[in-house]
């Protein structure tokens, strides 16, 4: 290996809500990673890498340029879905907001913030190091059932949630949430 180390491998997995199953990123997909040699470091003052978008791919988690583990054994990684560059701003205090628009599945994908912190040591060359990612928000499901004989008379309706706190601040180092301030309706 050179002067950078070897490079850091990794893959994710997405823990299911309320199931002991877990699913995984879907190819282009992206997460911001802040990789630091020292725990006690603010993300914002992380060593190896700070809010560095990782792609998924057939070889796992992998960014542009490669991510190396330079002299270190140890390493912190701090991650969430969906990257956003703003989180390099104040990943203590991150700004999240759902999408008032939940009806289209990008709205719904882009609304659903997972986190995941993971303490690594250095592995065999080649060998990945596996970051399960959960959920930080709430999801709702509304399942609303029809009598008329019309299969699919139901595919147009839609529900709204009134008046939700649609925004968090998010400490991306710890995984904690506190509810924000706006309040908007929601339609799904």
């Amino acid at each position: 290996s050179s002067i950078q180390g070897n490079p850091l491998l990794l893959s994710g997995s997405i823990q299911m809500m309320g199931m002991d199953e877990t699913s995984k990123f879907n190819g282009g997909e992206s997460v911001g990673l802040w990789v630091s040699s020292n725990q006690n470091t603010p993300l914002s003052q992380a060593d190896i890498a700070k809010n560095i978008k990782f792609y998924q791919s057939a070889a796992g988690l992998v960014s542009e340029p490669r991510t190396y583990w330079g002299n270190n054994q140890e390493l912190h990684v701090y991650g969430y879905y969906p990257y956003d560059t703003e989180a390099a701003t104040s990943p203590e205090a991150y700004l999240f907001s759902v999408s008032t628009d939940q009806r289209q599945l990008e709205n719904m994908v882009a609304s659903d913030l997972l986190w995941t912190q993971k303490t690594i040591m250095q592995k065999e060359e080649n060998e990945k190091t596996r970051l399960e990612f959960n959920h930080l928000m709430s999801q709702i499901i509304i399942n609303v059932r029809g009598s008329h004989p019309d299969a699919g008379s139901l595919r147009e309706c839609g529900a709204r949630l009134t008046n939700v706190i649609s925004d968090a601040l998010v400490n991306l180092k710890d995984g904690t949430v506190s509810p924000a301030t706006t309040r908007n309706d929601i339609d799904a």
